[in-house]
C-alpha cells in the first residue's frame, strides 16, 4: 500500500501523476518499483525528507527537510545511446523553474554533465538511473534534488542553497514550475533529440571555452571546454587534439597563469 501524501500534491498537467511522502529512504528506489511494477511514465515521487538519498558515483545525498527531492519514471522512446543528453535537458527545464521560481536574479549555471550551480557553488543535481534492453531503455528514473532551505558543508567542493542567497521558495511552486518547463523540453527531446537546445545549453555552461581538469575514471585531463555534442558529450581542446567525454567529473580549474 502507497503511503498517504504528506501534504496535497500540486495542480500540474495530465502527463505527471505526484505521490508526495513526509518521509522515504530514496524518492528514486520507489520510482524504481514503479517502473519495475510495469507503470506507464509519468509516475513523480516526492519527499519531505529522504534517509538514504544518493547522488552520482554512489555519493550520499544530505535530504533535510526543506530542499526539494523528486524522481520521475520515464519510458523515453529514443535510442539508448542518446540517453546521456536527457540529464543535460533536465538541467535546462530546472534552471528556467528556479529562475521563474524568483524574484530576484539569480547567477545560475549549468555544470556538464548533471549539476547545476549558483554563483559557482552546488545548487542542486541531477541523477539519470536506467535499465537497458538491447538498444532500448525500458525505463529511466529521473532524481532531481534542489538545496531550497539547507546546504551541506563539503570540504571537496562549494555547496549553496536559495536561502543563503536570500532567496525564499517553496517546494511546491518549484516542483509546478519544473514539471511544467520539463514537460516542454522533454517533448522536444523525445521527437528530435538534443540538437536543437545543444546551444541554448551551451550559452549557460559554467566554464565554456575555458581551461578544466576532468576526472575520467582514473585519469585526469586537462582542456579546453570547447562543445558538448548532439549525444551529450563533453569535448575538450587538449594538448593532443580533440577529446570527447561521455562520462567523467570536473574536478578543479586551473588558475590563471599556472602551468
Amino acid at each position: 500500500m502507497r503511503a498517504p501524501p504528506a501534504e496535497s500534491a500540486p495542480e500540474v498537467g495530465p502527463r505527471w501523476r505526484i505521490e508526495w511522502h513526509d518521509e522515504l529512504a530514496s524518492t528514486s528506489d520507489l520510482a524504481r518499483l514503479r517502473g519495475e511494477a510495469g507503470e506507464p511514465e509519468g509516475v513523480v515521487v516526492i519527499a519531505a525528507r529522504q534517509s538514504h538519498g544518493r547522488g552520482r558515483l554512489g555519493r550520499a545525498w544530505h535530504s533535510p527537510a526543506g530542499n526539494l527531492y523528486l524522481s520521475i519514471l520515464l519510458r523515453p522512446q529514443r535510442p539508448a545511446s542518446e540517453l546521456g543528453s536527457l540529464a543535460l535537458v533536465v538541467g535546462l527545464a530546472l534552471l528556467e523553474a528556479l529562475e521563474q521560481s524568483s524574484a530576484s536574479k539569480l547567477d545560475l549555471a549549468l555544470k556538464w554533465p548533471n549539476d547545476l550551480l549558483l554563483g559557482g557553488a552546488k545548487l542542486a543535481g541531477i541523477l539519470l538511473e536506467h535499465e537497458t534492453v538491447g538498444s532500448s531503455a525500458p525505463y529511466i528514473v529521473l532524481g532531481c534534488g534542489v538545496n531550497l532551505e539547507h546546504h551541506p558543508e563539503l570540504p571537496s567542493y562549494p555547496a549553496t542553497s536559495l536561502r543563503a542567497h536570500g532567496i525564499r521558495t517553496d517546494r511546491r511552486t518549484v516542483t509546478i514550475a519544473f514539471l511544467g518547463s520539463f514537460e516542454r523540453y522533454y517533448a522536444q527531446w523525445l521527437a528530435v533529440g538534443f540538437s536543437p537546445l545543444r546551444l541554448e545549453w551551451l550559452r549557460r555552461a559554467w566554464r565554456h571555452r575555458e581551461e578544466l581538469q576532468l576526472m575520467n575514471g582514473s585519469n585526469q585531463v586537462r582542456g579546453v571546454f570547447s562543445e558538448v555534442d548532439e549525444d551529450g558529450a563533453l569535448i575538450l581542446q587538449t594538448e593532443l587534439g580533440l577529446r570527447r567525454f561521455l562520462a567523467g567529473e570536473i574536478v578543479s580549474v586551473p588558475l590563471a597563469g599556472q602551468s
